[in-house]
């Protein structure tokens, strides 16, 4: 027993020591404007895109829009919609910059003729519980036409679970506390979609999965809080819920 919880601490590391350098070299890219030439933020859009989701992609905390560059190399080559992101900092600009965007993306798409337009978001972290957040309570802000279809939550704490390792989350306990109510008892037709890693200790399996629904839930074994992302079996299931 001893060993197997050896072991397993050893692949946990392993796997998160691997991320930290693709995440950062991302994350100096992400700053730049290079990031345009990853295709994300497009000002014009071809004809397949206009008949796809425009996806929203929100990185989390002390990152930025170059942690998602891995997996939208990958995403560019399936027939998807157009592929969005933005930089912030702080639940409550984060906020501010999704609304902003997603006017963005409606006008984008009304010039192109297209009124009418559901929205995927794609959060990490901090970037989830900001994506659950104004999906549920925060909708009366949205463009006329556009309706976010479904949030696709990546280890994001969604619901309070008292640990050693809540404390980054104190000061916000008020905004997941607000999601965790009004997604169980509160009037919605959001299409929560849930990713965990069994071995992420800062935010644990029971905060994510607020849902029993095995179709919209996935846990990748052995991967922590930010492997998680840059699993292949996170990358697969992504796909798959995007073209659904």
């Amino acid at each position: 027993m001893v060993w197997k919880k050896v072991r397993n601490l050893g692949i946990e590391a392993y796997y998160d020591l691997k991320s930290y350098p693709t995440c950062w070299v991302h994350h100096l890219a992400g700053a730049t404007p290079l990031v345009k030439a990853w295709g994300v933020n497009p000002q014009c859009l071809s004809q397949e895109q206009l008949s796809k989701r425009p996806v929203i992609f929100l990185h989390g905390c002390f990152a930025n829009q170059g942690c998602w560059r891995p997996l939208l190399k990958d995403l560019s080559k399936a027939p998807l919609g157009p592929f969005f992101s933005f930089n912030y900092s702080g639940i409550e600009q984060g906020l501010d910059r999704l609304q902003q965007t997603l006017e963005q993306v409606q006008q984008l798409y009304t010039r192109h003729g297209v009124p009418e337009v559901e929205v995927d978001l794609v959060g990490h972290s901090l970037g989830a519980i900001t994506s659950a957040y104004y999906a549920l309570l925060h909708t009366h802000a949205l463009p006329p036409g556009l309706r976010i279809r479904r949030v696709i939550s990546v280890a994001g704490r969604l619901r309070i679970q008292e640990t050693s390792w809540d404390f980054p989350y104190r000061d916000i306990r008020g905004f997941i506390d607000q999601i965790h109510e009004s997604y169980i008892e509160g009037e919605h037709d959001l299409d929560l979609h849930v990713v965990a890693g069994s071995a992420d200790r800062l935010v644990p399996i029971e905060s994510v999965c607020i849902h029993d629904d095995p179709t919209r839930t996935l846990v990748v074994p052995n991967r922590g809080h930010l492997a998680v992302l840059y699993s292949s079996a996170f990358g697969e299931k992504l796909l798959e819920w995007l073209k659904d």
